[in-house]
């Protein structure tokens, strides 16, 4: 089996490429991080045959695309200055486009997901007054999910948000998972985590394990810090907080179907559902 789990990584200096499947068993996801020190940094980058999103953790920055001669740019975008210090906000950027982010800010910071493209789409961005938000979930498993490029945004397969999990709190509870496909109840899609805490020595363990149907077996468990990612090509994967410390995710999914919600609860924990 190929990697699963990424330690957080410096990524100040250079842009971080941090899962692919060149180095797991995600076959459209690729993930990567870059923080800029100072104001005028620049990331230059061209997106070639995938569609790209840019999540902003924090800090400001221009982003200008260009497709074919076709210019677009968003400047000085961005409103909070953490991933815990308000709602994100995401740019969409088609296949076939080359890209340039200019940091506005000290320390702005940015995630970037992109998968393989088979259709031109259209750029996008995304603020936080777009962003959808919705509780999910009750007790001890209630937390925040802010889904930034949706259904409703025109991507091919790209879907991207975030969700927030209070101190000692689960999430992606119950156990649910997305790997196989069964028609009308569950699509299969990969997905990737990335994980930031509201303090430095904050924490969360998260379970990747395996349902009777999965492609791959297996159960591991996996304690995450600031900065650190899981890549889950298949299987249930539910995550809990440390008491104490916040906890966000950045979500990527992609698959052959752009299906958001079609998944499989884990019949075990299904009758947390009804309680």
């Amino acid at each position: 089996m190929s990697q699963l789990f990424f330690k957080a990584r410096d990524c100040s200096s250079e842009l971080c490429t941090i899962v692919t499947p060149d180095n797991s068993d995600l076959e459209y996801v690729s993930l990567a991080r870059r923080t800029f020190l100072l104001v005028g940094d620049v990331l230059e980058m061209s997106t070639e045959g995938n569609e790209l999103a840019i999540d902003i953790l924090g800090g400001k920055m221009d982003v200008r695309l260009d497709r074919n001669g076709k210019v677009t740019e968003y400047n000085a975008i961005g409103e909070r200055e953490n991933p815990f210090a308000g709602k994100p906000t995401n740019v969409y950027v088609p296949r076939g486009c080359k890209l340039r982010i200019t940091a506005k800010s000290t320390g702005a910071d940015i995630v970037l997901a992109w998968c393989p493209a088979r259709r031109d789409t259209e750029p996008a961005l995304i603020t936080p007054a777009d962003v959808v938000t919705k509780v999910v979930g009750k007790d001890n498993w209630q937390r925040n999910v802010e889904t930034a490029i949706g259904p409703d945004i025109d991507a091919d397969r790209l879907l991207v948000g975030e969700t927030f999990n209070p101190p000692g709190n689960w999430s992606s509870a119950p156990p649910h998972k997305h790997d196989v496909d069964n028609p009308g109840k569950e699509a299969r899609l990969e997905e990737v985590y990335f994980y930031m805490t509201d303090k430095p020595q904050g924490f969360a363990v998260q379970r990747l394990y395996s349902g009777a149907d999965s492609p791959t077996q297996g159960d591991d468990l996996f304690l995450v810090r600031s900065g650190d990612t899981v890549a889950m090509p298949y299987g249930y994967h539910p995550i809990a907080a440390g008491p104490g410390y916040r906890v966000m995710y950045v979500w990527v999914l992609a698959g052959a179907k752009r299906e958001y919600g079609k998944w499989s609860v884990d019949p075990a924990h299904e009758w947390l559902l009804d309680t």
